[in-house]
């Protein structure tokens, strides 16, 4: 029995760690982002370009305009935009 208890006793240890980490990211990233938010909206955005951007986490992506210097998303490109960007 005294290895059970170990064992669940690891099994518990290793989760606390996790939970830690995941904690410790997310706090990371919150951060991060805001200190991207500023940096982005500091920019005066003197080139921009049409990219295809990840717009969220399901990894779905679209086609839209964005600062050459922070990568702040500005819109949509126009239709000639597009066919400029597509080589039409």
């Amino acid at each position: 029995m005294g290895e059970d208890n170990h064992k669940k006793d690891h099994k518990k240890d290793q989760q606390e760690v996790i939970k830690k980490q995941a904690s410790y990211l997310e706090k990371s990233i919150k951060e991060k982002t805001k200190e991207l938010k500023f940096v982005q909206n500091t920019c005066k955005h003197p080139e921009e370009s049409i990219k295809l951007k990840d717009m969220n986490p399901s990894g779905a992506s679209d086609i839209r305009k964005c600062c050459d210097s922070c990568g702040h998303v500005l819109g949509y490109p126009s239709k000639t935009e597009m066919d400029n960007w597509i080589g039409k």
